[in-house]
């Protein structure tokens, strides 16, 4: 198999799904996918809106890495964002839950529902379509 189509560099998604979770810590073993999903993940947690250069700049680190090691697979760091600014949204609004909260369990379930899409949909190697984006786009926004 020759590099250009060798997607096994890439990690897993049970490697990438603590991310994705919020539940992963940084080991000296991980992988560079998985450190840069984990700066996309801090960087949508800490901020209710994308820093745009910084944003950017981790799509292109991600996209570069990939490009040099599996140039076969494009694309992967706007997935790795998406992923992972679902998983914020969905972890956000389980954290917004408590007794005396109103939680709106309509946006709760959409989000759930996203977030699992995407996933499955990274599992099984298959670039979004816009149909995906559209999806990932169109979920509830998080509440002020």
């Amino acid at each position: 198999m020759s590099k250009e189509t060798d997607l096994s560099v890439l990690p897993s998604w049970r490697e990438l799904l603590p991310v994705f979770w919020g539940t992963d810590s940084a080991g000296p073993a991980d992988h560079p996918l998985t450190q840069m999903a984990r700066n996309l993940d801090q960087l949508h947690c800490n901020s209710k809106t994308d820093s745009g250069k910084r944003h950017a700049r981790l799509i292109a680190e991600v996209d570069e890495w990939v490009s040099t090691h599996a140039p076969a697979a494009v694309g992967v760091g706007t997935v790795l964002s998406d992923i992972t600014k679902a998983g914020v949204r969905v972890r956000h609004l389980l954290e917004a839950t408590c007794p005396h909260s109103d939680i709106d369990l309509t946006r709760l379930a959409r989000s759930w529902d996203n977030l699992a899409y995407m996933v499955e949909n990274a599992r099984e190697d298959e670039q979004p379509t816009r149909r995906d984006r559209r999806l990932a786009l169109t979920a509830a926004p998080l509440a002020s």
